[in-house]
């Protein structure tokens, strides 16, 4: 994603601001990211499950223009 979009989508408050990340939560205010396991004062909620990530992990999932879906296989009773 280049760097206009990513300004205009945390303006727009579509994406939470990229912040630099903490080892641990000083003050209490700050949630963990899931993924990276870094504490952060704002996350992204996804829109698939509701787990809030940070912004970092979020653009590094978030598929490209040119990727497929991903298709998850579907069990079948015979």
């Amino acid at each position: 994603m280049d760097a206009g979009r990513l300004r205009h989508l945390i303006r727009r408050g579509d994406l939470a601001p990229c912040f630099d990340a903490a080892e641990d939560a000083v003050d209490g205010q700050a949630e963990e990211c899931p993924i990276c396991f870094y504490f952060y004062p704002s996350l992204n909620r996804s829109k698939c499950c509701s787990k809030r990530i940070c912004t970092e992990c979020f653009l590094q999932l978030m598929p490209s223009k040119t990727s497929k879906a991903v298709q998850y296989p579907v069990s079948r009773l015979i």
